[in-house]
């Protein structure tokens, strides 16, 4: 087997976009090869997206300081959206976590990494995990105590909370986190909020069947909510099913397809469901009481694998859009939730193989906020057309992360206002014989989310052509730089 390190980037810059759109419209060997890669696709249509003009790539001049902050050959860093993995402290410091591992085989060794800047450097770069047994998943705090917390779920079982203060630096205190169903629990999302800024919000869901569990609630891989108001010491709520969350609602949760954030009191859950309703719940008192919106109304409710996607009762199936599961979400300072997630278009229609099908050739990158309502979404990112051909040229294949091909957004704010959105894009310029890569890209919005900067590729180097550079993190405080993490391979 082909052993590949990967290493984890960040970097900081400042930029400054100007916008335009043009039309694009997929080349003939762009639609063959959605047929190509497919994940049991029986039908697949051509469709237009828009497109940002392109931009001058100047070889390896750059307009950022870059630092590799460590490595790891096990390199699935999520199956669909991103965590919180960065932050930038008011003191100039930055906190870094990432999933690890270097043992291939099995990756036994498997756990979070860490790093940290002091304001002047990066530290040493890991090379055991955080946590006492093998771990993955990692999100990363800081509370107003003065607290470090890095929540990861265990193999051995159960969520697992370390903690330190200060930041930084000294040992890490594990302990594992409460439950009462008797279930594995996988994929944790945790971040700090409370007026005090001291408690821990936390979700995560049941193992699936198709992981070895078993339905809990009546929900194949339940999503559950834990809240902590003291920095972990206790929790008061566990294995909470919010009501708009439950059996009522949902049959299933799959591994990463959905968020927590939080500000002060006010808290936000996403849930990018990709075979069930889109879901924004949001809390203004801390966690205590909840009110659910939906955010794109799947037309199947309570959709099993193999029910078929026949959604006007003509007995044929149907293409169904819908999320690909890797979302974002962040609240500006009028507690409004601004989100941003994939497009997708999925198909069941053979009705026996226990499978479905989704067209891996999807392109655009939504972006919605609680003004806009249910449904009404506008298309933030589609692929570069960097030689202005208004094709979007394919070589013959692409790593299939089963989103779409402008992916994993991650989102920032500074004191003005101005959201920051990144995100991994396909490339057509950049390949090797067979594949194409994919980019890092920047965008910004300073009127809330109504118009969007040009897109900018921060990873043009020439050199780095037939390197993967993907699952970019955003620190959520923006300053007069931007700092992101990011997985090159």
């Amino acid at each position: 087997m082909k052993k590949t390190l990967t290493t984890m980037t960040a970097f900081v810059f400042t930029l400054s976009l100007s916008a335009q759109v043009t039309t694009l419209q997929q080349s003939n060997a762009a639609q063959q090869a959605q047929v190509n890669d497919k994940v049991n696709i029986t039908g697949l249509e051509a469709m237009p997206a828009t497109l940002a003009k392109p931009v001058t790539h100047t070889g390896n001049s750059k307009a950022w300081n870059e630092e590799i902050i460590g490595t790891t050959e096990y390199d699935l860093l999520t199956n669909s959206s991103i965590q919180n993995r960065n932050i930038y402290h008011s003191d100039g410091t930055i906190s870094a976590c990432f999933t690890m591992g270097h043992q291939a085989t099995g990756f036994a060794d498997r756990g979070a990494g860490y790093n940290y800047h002091d304001g002047t450097s990066w530290g040493a770069m890991s090379t055991t995990r955080i946590e006492s047994t093998r771990n993955g998943w990692p999100s990363i705090g800081h509370t107003a105590n003065g607290s470090e917390i890095v929540i990861s779920h265990s193999t051995a079982g159960g969520f697992t909370l370390n903690t330190r203060n200060p930041k930084g630096t000294g040992a890490w205190t594990e302990s594992l986190i409460p439950t009462n169903t008797g279930h594995w629990l996988l994929w944790p999302r945790a971040t700090v909020g409370g007026a005090a800024g001291n408690t821990i919000h936390m979700i995560g869901i049941t193992a699936p069947t198709g992981n070895g569990g078993t339905e809990y609630m009546g929900i194949d891989g339940a999503l559950m909510y834990f809240r902590s108001t003291d920095e972990g010491a206790t929790w008061d709520i566990v294995d909470s099913i919010l009501p708009a969350l439950d059996s009522n609602s949902f049959s299933s949760y799959r591994a990463d397809s959905y968020q927590v954030i939080a500000d002060g009191d006010d808290v936000a859950i996403a849930v990018y469901s990709q075979w069930a309703d889109m879901v924004l719940l949001k809390s203004s008192d801390n966690g205590d009481t909840w009110a659910s919106q939906i955010v794109n109304d799947f037309p199947l409710d309570h959709y099993v694998t193999d029910q078929g996607s026949d959604t006007n009762g003509d007995m044929i199936a149907d293409t169904i859009d819908t999320s690909d599961e890797s979302g974002y979400m962040l609240f500006d300072d009028n507690g409004m939730v601004h989100m941003t997630f994939g497009h997708m278009r999925v198909l069941d229609a053979d009705t026996t193989d226990d499978n479905t099908s989704y067209f891996p050739g999807t392109m655009e990158l939504y972006y919605w906020n609680e003004s806009m309502g249910t449904g009404n979404f506008t298309t933030v990112a589609v692929p570069e057309d960097v030689n202005g051909d208004l094709t979007l040229d394919f070589a013959g294949d692409y790593a299939l992360y089963y989103t779409s091909l402008c992916g994993f957004p991650s989102m920032g704010k500074n004191a003005d206002g101005t959201i920051f959105l990144t995100y991994a894009s396909y490339m057509e310029n950049y390949t090797t014989s067979t594949q194409n890569m994919r980019h890092i890209y920047v965008t910004k919005t300073m009127d809330g989310g109504t118009t969007w900067e040009t897109a900018l590729d921060i990873t043009p180097d020439l050199l780095w052509d037939g390197y993967e550079c993907v699952f970019p993190t955003m620190a959520p405080v923006v300053d007069d730089k931007i700092r992101i993490m990011y997985m090159r391979d």
